[in-house]
């Protein structure tokens, strides 16, 4: 595959009409420097590698067919997150590569997009799975029985006071210290 330029004109050539609101011609390369400088100054270093697997790709996706034939930033941007939804993305990857495509035009190209309307990918279905009393009561049995701390048990179990973690089980909790027994108070000036 050729370079990919982006021009300010459209072209007589369709094949080469990427981007026609990009103020001047930009290779590859350029965006790739131009993204890093700005990206360092501007995110975090997984948000950089995030997002330039998104930009590669789109870039990837400018050099297609489908997107030479469209012919506003904004209509190949919806096309992108539209074909996103339609091969089956999650909903995180589709805002995730919306963000840094967004990125990429707002602060490499500095160019504002007007309003994109794609295709949304479903949300995936959470089954949730959450023990009964009964079964975490036989968890805490087990555990307490195989010779686990009360304390190690109670913060596993999301327990913030240990006084809860011993009411659940068999142990009695008075004489155990709570780890807000730890907290010291300081005087206070005079």
């Amino acid at each position: 595959m050729g370079e990919v330029h982006f021009f300010s004109e459209p072209l007589i050539q369709p094949h080469l009409r990427f981007i026609q609101t990009i103020p001047s011609p930009m290779n590859k390369k350029q965006i790739h420097e131009k993204f890093d400088r700005v990206a360092m100054r501007k995110l975090e270093l997984t948000t950089i590698s995030s997002y330039r697997f998104w930009i590669n790709g789109y870039l990837e996706f400018l050099t297609t067919k489908a997107a030479s034939l469209e012919l506003t930033s904004e209509s190949k941007f919806e096309l992108y997150l539209s074909n996103m939804a339609r091969d089956d993305y999650s909903e995180s990857s589709q805002h995730q590569a919306f963000c840094a495509i967004l990125f990429l035009y707002r602060h490499v190209f500095q160019v504002d997009l007007k309003e994109v309307d794609a295709l949304r990918c479903k949300r995936k279905a959470k089954a949730r799975y959450t023990p009964t009393e009964a079964e975490m009561l036989a968890i805490l049995h087990h555990l307490l029985d195989r010779g686990e701390s009360i304390n190690r048990v109670g913060e596993a179990m999301g327990h913030t006071d240990i006084r809860t973690t011993a009411g659940y089980g068999r142990k009695d909790c008075e004489g155990m210290a709570s780890p807000l027994d730890r907290i010291i108070a300081f005087p206070k000036s005079a």
